[in-house]
């Protein structure tokens, strides 16, 4: 005879009996939740990586620049450079919040800010000596006529 039965000599009721009996077996971590499980998210809305106020500060930076060489716009895109600087910081802020790291758009936006800032001052100041030398001419002219 065999050491290890085989299955035609079984009970074909041994086989129904044992699958009864676990019919009823229930596992005790059925009702268990991890506690380190967090139920699905619903989805967030757009992130505010700073995108549009780093374009904004670019655009206003080259209109800085390239506005403070010519005379009479120079006045009004002083404001677009100082207003490229001031979104070139709040764009690289944003975006380091959103990303861990400054935007490209925002670096070039606040640098190109910077300079157009440095440019209208230059220009002022070019004015302001003009205009004092214009006069000062004027006038030493003017008392050698009479």
């Amino acid at each position: 005879m065999d050491q290890y039965p085989n299955n035609q000599n079984q009970n074909p009721n041994q086989n129904q009996n044992y699958q009864n009996q676990n019919q009823g077996f229930q596992n005790p971590n059925q009702g268990f939740q991890n506690p380190n499980y967090m139920p699905p998210q619903p989805p967030m809305g757009p992130v505010n990586d700073g995108k549009g106020i780093s374009i904004a500060a670019l655009v206003c930076g080259i209109l800085g620049i390239v506005g403070s060489f010519i005379p009479f716009v120079s006045y009004f895109t002083t404001v677009l450079a100082i207003l490229g600087l001031i979104f070139g910081i709040m764009g690289r802020k944003k975006s380091t919040l959103a990303y861990g790291k400054a935007s490209g758009l925002a670096t070039a936006g606040l640098v190109l800010g910077a300079i157009g800032v440095g440019f209208a001052v230059l220009g002022l100041l070019c004015t302001i000596v003009c205009t004092a030398a214009i006069c000062s001419a004027g006038a030493a002219g003017m008392n050698g006529m009479f």
